[in-house]
């Protein structure tokens, strides 16, 4: 079963995404992948919270997802992934 994050808000940082939002269910863990609802794929580079990097978030978790492999243009604020 795959994991679902919301995203609230959406920022580049040089090559990569970061992708502010909320764990829904499951746990996220660096270096997993995931997909958008259009099937388009990604990498999560690092996980971070207001306290620092973290290497994992689990359901509920406010969280940063640092990604790669995604452009800003195949997401949108509100949108939910899912990460295997």
């Amino acid at each position: 079963m795959s994991t679902k994050f919301l995203i609230k808000r959406i920022y580049k940082i040089g090559e990569l995404l970061a992708l502010a939002g909320e764990v829904k269910s499951g746990v996220i863990k660096e270096g997993d992948t995931g997909t958008t609802w259009e099937n388009k794929r990604f990498t999560v580079v690092k996980i971070e919270t207001k306290d620092g990097s973290i290497p994992t978030a689990s359901s509920s978790q406010e969280v940063t997802l640092i990604v790669k492999g995604i452009l800003r243009k195949d997401l949108a604020s509100g949108d939910t992934l899912y990460i295997e």
